[in-house]
């Protein structure tokens, strides 16, 4: 693990987690799902439930809060707006989940790939979903719990936190995947 990511309350963790929503709907996939989840374990990652930050301000217990779990990615960008400042300003880390989209779709766009071309990993030459976790991970107060259903995408969502956009890369991405004018509904799926 490379970069940490610390709590108001001193605990430092992982920046980057490990996303399990859906994992072992699909029998035929429970062995590698389990694999995964274990060397994610083993490799230090740890996945942390949310719950709305409005109501857990609410509570007497609200100033304890630490993390706000929210959906966040290159095609989920609403909460940019305003949440992520909010957030930075409690001193709450955010906590991105499905930072690479949902079926793939996102991680076909065309700059991506163009962007992809242009860096490598350890693990050799950079894909695109490296780059929208490179993009989610880049900023300090921000955990990613991306889903690895198999080892080999464990260690290439561990290896993106090697790649360092560059403000064209940053640009080209803002250009595909805009960032939003004005406040919108908080997105879940």
């Amino acid at each position: 693990m490379t970069r940490k990511v610390r709590f108001k309350n001193g605990v430092e963790v992982p920046a980057l987690g490990m996303g399990t929503w859906n994992m072992g709907d699909d029998v035929s996939l429970r062995s590698d799902e389990i694999a995964s989840l274990q060397a994610g374990l083993d490799a230090g990652l740890r996945v942390i439930d949310t719950a709305d930050m409005k109501e857990v301000e609410q509570t007497s217990q609200g100033e304890s809060c630490v993390a706000n779990q929210v959906l966040y990615s290159l095609s989920h960008r609403g909460i940019e707006f305003d949440l992520l400042a909010e957030d930075h300003d409690r001193q709450v880390v955010t906590m991105a989940y499905s930072p690479l989209g949902q079926g793939g779709g996102m991680l076909k766009d065309n700059v991506l790939a163009k962007i992809a071309q242009k860096h490598s990993t350890s693990l050799g030459p950079a894909k695109p979903a490296q780059i929208a976790l490179a993009w989610v991970l880049r900023q300090s107060s921000l955990i990613a719990i991306p889903k690895a259903g198999s080892k080999k995408h464990l260690l290439e969502n561990i290896a993106a936190q090697e790649i360092r956009l560059t403000d064209d890369d940053l640009a080209a991405l803002d250009k595909a995947f805009p960032p939003p004018k004005k406040k919108v509904p908080l997105e879940v799926i």
